[in-house]
């Protein structure tokens, strides 16, 4: 009986340095999303020219979060637009939009995903 308890011991440690060896070191350190990572921060376009801008949100130790919930809206809409691009995504690893000149002026583009939001200058002349 002794011998088989020695080999429920070997087995359950033999276990556990198993499961310890599978346990990600770095999950202490991942807090969530911490901000969102644009193409361009800036963009000059013509009336009627657009441009594509992407957006990815990150942790601090730069591990990609679902952007599926990203929502982009233009500040001044008499200066530039935005247009979803529905390409699939595969699990939403970015967002992407075109950002449409309409009108000159100056105006912003933004993007809110994971309660925070990052923003796009857009210059029409």
């Amino acid at each position: 009986m002794k011998h088989l308890s020695s080999i429920v011991l070997a087995v359950a440690v033999l276990a556990a340095g198993a499961v310890a060896c599978f346990k990600d070191p770095t999950s202490s350190l991942r807090k969530g999303a911490t901000h969102i990572e644009l193409t361009i921060s800036a963009t000059h376009l013509s009336v009627g020219d657009s441009t594509g801008v992407q957006a990815q949100v990150k942790d601090a130790q730069g591990n990609i979060y679902d952007a599926g919930d990203a929502v982009w809206a233009a500040t001044n809409t008499a200066v530039a637009v935005v247009h979803a691009d529905t390409t699939y995504i595969p699990y939403h690893a970015f967002s992407q939009v075109n950002i449409v000149g309409v009108g000159a002026g100056h105006g912003f583009v933004t993007v809110t995903s994971h309660g925070m939001t990052d923003t796009v200058s857009v210059y029409v002349p």
